[in-house]
């Protein structure tokens, strides 16, 4: 439906010689059209495209389709060549802006590399000395998400960092590390109202 249709409904919308059944069928008939509108117009699932990526992770919200799970299973998906490459690229893509953009970036790249060569699959023992440089790499990229999340000053994702990210560091027995960032999770719950709790979990849950 084009604009030029909508301001033709509403005119014949409100003339004052129409029935109310005539002008309640009429809303009815306004609101299909514009709900078919909006769904023809939703969003693509995004492929490996560093741009398009800049683009939506500089975004303060991040749609279902389009999400950080969705980049970190394609990452996961292709040769560490092609995933190294990508990431490079969308780092230094000159649509990538803000602090969420900085904070979404390390931890999308924290996941993949704990995916690619840190699970429990490939290392059964965890204090294999192999596995220090890949925890090393992830204390530092967490390190620099959090510090980016604190910028963007919204409670929802630095709790979401701070969670995740202790979630991820116990699984190499750092417990000291995994208790910090838990407690600043916590921390991130302590003020706020019951509606905002939820609000937040559903935040960390949609990550």
């Amino acid at each position: 439906m084009t604009s030029f249709d909508f301001i033709a409904i509403f005119k014949l919308l409100f003339r004052k010689p129409l029935q109310q059944p005539m002008q309640i069928g009429l809303l009815f008939l306004f609101l299909g059209g514009f709900q078919f509108s909006v769904n023809a117009q939703e969003p693509e699932k995004l492929g490996l495209d560093a741009d398009n990526w800049a683009v939506e992770l500089s975004k303060v919200e991040l749609t279902e389709l389009n999400s950080l799970g969705s980049l970190i299973e394609q990452l996961t998906a292709v040769d560490s060549i092609q995933m190294v490459t990508f990431l490079d690229t969308l780092e230094k893509s000159k649509k990538a802006k803000g602090y969420y953009f900085k904070t979404y970036f390390h931890m999308v790249k924290a996941e993949v590399l704990f995916r690619k060569f840190a699970t429990y699959e490939k290392f059964k023992n965890r204090s294999n000395p192999e596995l220090t440089p890949v925890k090393e790499q992830l204390l530092e990229l967490y390190a620099k998400a959090l510090d980016a999340a604190y910028h963007t000053e919204s409670e929802k994702v630095i709790g979401w960092v701070n969670f995740y990210s202790a979630r991820r560091i116990l699984t190499f027995g750092e417990t000291a590390w995994a208790v910090m960032y838990s407690k600043n999770g916590v921390d991130q719950f302590a003020f706020q109202t019951v509606a905002d709790q939820v609000e937040m979990l559903r935040f960390l849950i949609r990550r």
